[in-house]
């Protein structure tokens, strides 16, 4: 059970769990989201204009599937769990900060560096700042996205007040803007966090690419 999704609101007996099948279409995140927009969750609708929007919170650990990061093995555990040694003592532990930033662990860019050496990254420092880097970037890019993506939702709403394009047409757009606000809410996996914080954990400039790509479709359809 994705601990980030509506089904539970629908579950009330064990006849309803038996038959949920929220990862059917795949674990990654177009798998996931066909099936919320299947089965009506995670998507709220406008009742006037029957635009549907993402409300998707917290999903850093399904997100995190199908990504570069899992692919090569890489858990949860590797970077927010690491080893660390007892200054004092000398005793090696396992890091149970698990909430702290890596960037702030100088054990777990140590462990960064392991593979990231390859990519030109040699110190710890270095490490940070290619983090930061890729964040600056994907938070950018995530801001000029939004900005098409508010346009797009202004201009499918006209468009349906209008009643100015056949009902295929919109009904594509609508699901194009759907997907788009999934992809939003996916970058921001939760309230208190700056966009791009979650670079590391998903394929977050891929992600924003395809939304930006989206929301173009989406306009010319309405064009």
């Amino acid at each position: 059970m994705p601990h980030s999704y509506d089904y539970r609101r629908s579950i009330t007996t064990e006849a309803d769990l038996q038959k949920d099948r929220p990862y059917r279409n795949g674990y990654d995140i177009d798998g996931l989201m066909q099936t919320c927009l299947e089965d009506g969750t995670n998507f709220d609708t406008d009742p006037d204009t029957g635009i549907m929007s993402s409300f998707l919170t917290h999903p850093d650990i399904e997100m995190y599937m199908g990504t570069k990061m899992q692919q090569m093995g890489v858990t949860c555990v590797d970077c927010h769990m690491t080893q660390s040694t007892d200054s004092s003592s000398g005793i090696a532990y396992t890091n149970h900060n698990a909430t702290q930033s890596p960037l702030e662990n100088p054990d777990a860019l140590s462990k960064c560096l392991t593979c990231h050496k390859s990519q030109g990254v040699n110190s710890t420092d270095e490490m940070v700042s290619f983090v930061r880097g890729k964040q600056a970037t994907v938070a950018a890019e995530q801001a000029s996205m939004e900005a098409k993506e508010a346009q797009f939702l202004q201009k499918l709403t006209d468009v349906i007040k209008g009643n100015t394009k056949d009902t295929a047409t919109l009904e594509q757009a609508k699901t194009l803007y759907a997907k788009v606000t999934w992809y939003d809410c996916v970058l921001v996996s939760g309230p208190d966090e700056q966009p791009g914080a979650k670079v590391a954990m998903m394929d977050a400039e891929s992600i924003v690419s395809k939304a930006d790509q989206m929301c173009d479709e989406g306009l010319a359809l309405l064009a």
